[in-house]
């Protein structure tokens, strides 16, 4: 039983043995390659972290520049759509001012067009009133007793009115 103690007294120390070879293997060589990659690892999640914080605020004012723009871009469509409607307006009234200018020289032209037709008529029957007052008076006045007692009227008439 002693050897079997001793065989088993031995595996434990070379069953230690190689633990603490291990363990110095691992320590010494492993250990600083492991914390020196979850260092790293540690540093790029950090740096992803910081990244990704930049990122969001970035993405933060990009989205409250999209919106000033889209408030800015509400408030010109709506100013055009005022200064559209008063364009509108504006073209309308200058419509009737046109349309009221184009029937104010329509009932001109048709009022000289009447005055001159009445003109026209005017002259014509004086034309012929005094062509027609012509014949009767040189008719009339044919006999100089006639002719003396017309000038004879005029003159007292005359003399009646500047009296």
């Amino acid at each position: 039983m002693s050897s079997s103690v001793i065989s088993t007294l031995f595996r434990f120390i070379n069953f230690g043995l190689v633990c603490a070879v291990a363990t110095y293997v691992f320590v010494k060589k492993i250990l600083p390659s492991v914390k020196n990659k979850i260092a790293a690892k540690h540093t790029e999640l950090q740096d992803i972290a910081a990244e990704n914080k930049n990122l969001l605020e970035m993405q933060k004012e990009i989205q409250e520049e999209i919106d000033e723009q889209e408030l800015l871009s509400r408030k010109l469509y709506d100013q055009i759509s005022v200064w559209s409607s008063v364009f509108q307006k504006e073209q309308d009234l200058y419509r009737q001012e046109q349309a009221l200018v184009v029937k104010r020289l329509r009932q001109r032209l048709d009022t000289q067009a009447e005055y001159k037709l009445h003109s026209q008529l005017r002259a014509a029957v004086l034309k012929k009133a005094f062509e027609g007052a012509q014949q009767e008076l040189a008719s009339f006045f044919a006999s100089e007793k006639n002719g003396r007692q017309f000038v004879t009227s005029v003159i007292e008439r005359m003399r009646k009115d500047l009296s």
